[in-house]
């Protein structure tokens, strides 16, 4: 008898660690529809006043294509995602706007151009097994490509600011299965200070997702993405607020 429990027991072990050792992965490509809040401003005195992009005429719901990968093994989940979107509009300037030898006037009629590509990467390993749900706790970073141009429309002053800013962050993972239903959270966040250089991310993405084939699932997220760096370009300092919000829309292909 003694032998048998042990036998049993062994199994059971064995099967669990070939469970939790067994890799899985997903790709998700994905649409969505983003709205910029926030503003900008740059100065060659060290104090900027700040442009709203509504007052510059950045106030449109734009497009933003990405994808997502999801990798599992060993009770951790790596979880790697990528947007671009662009933005453009006609509006005034709150402030003046000075980066290099250019400047813009406050009060000036301006056209302004965002371009702004978001990755980001999050490692998190599995706490207690919950049953039907998951929670994880980690690390990750995102990198936000910011590259912004202003055009003045009655001179030639043309300004334009163009940064790689990439941030730790500490990351909170959670789900829930409920048969072919799934439901998905994941957070981030974190504000770095280095060499004068200051960046703040919160990073928040929610997603559902239903099975509708085998290793295919359709999907519909939000995400809400808050980004604020003060940064210097050619020796001048620059104030970028920036709040992302929108639903997207995607495929998962499991494998």
């Amino acid at each position: 008898m003694q032998r048998t429990l042990s036998t049993l027991t062994f199994a059971a072990l064995t099967l669990f660690v070939a469970s939790c050792s067994a890799p899985s992965a997903s790709v998700t490509p994905m649409i969505g529809s983003l709205k910029l809040d926030g503003s900008f401003g740059a100065s060659d005195s060290g104090t900027a006043i700040n442009s709203n992009f509504d007052e510059l005429g950045i106030r449109d719901n734009e497009a933003a294509p990405g994808a997502k990968a999801q990798i599992s093994f060993l009770g951790a989940q790596l979880s790697l995602s990528a947007f671009k979107t662009s933005y453009e509009g006609s509006g005034t300037t709150t402030g003046e706007v000075s980066i290099g030898s250019q400047t813009i006037t406050a009060g000036a009629a301006v056209d302004t151009e965002l371009d702004l590509t978001v990755a980001r990467a999050l490692f998190t390993w599995n706490l207690i097994p919950l049953g039907p749900v998951e929670l994880g706790i980690g690390i990750g970073a995102s990198l936000i490509d910011f590259d912004l141009l202003m055009q003045e429309q009655m001179t030639s002053n043309r300004l334009e600011s163009n940064e790689l800013i990439p941030i730790p962050m500490l990351a909170l993972r959670a789900a829930w299965n409920w048969g072919p239903v799934k439901v998905r959270a994941e957070a981030g966040g974190l504000q770095v200070k280095v060499d004068g250089d200051e960046a703040k991310v919160i990073d928040g993405d929610l997603e559902a997702s239903v099975r509708l084939f085998e290793g295919g699932s359709l999907l519909v997220g939000y995400r809400l993405l808050d980004i604020n760096a003060s940064y210097d370009d050619t020796g001048d300092s620059v104030d970028a607020d920036l709040k992302l919000s929108g639903y997207y829309l995607g495929v998962r292909f499991a494998f």
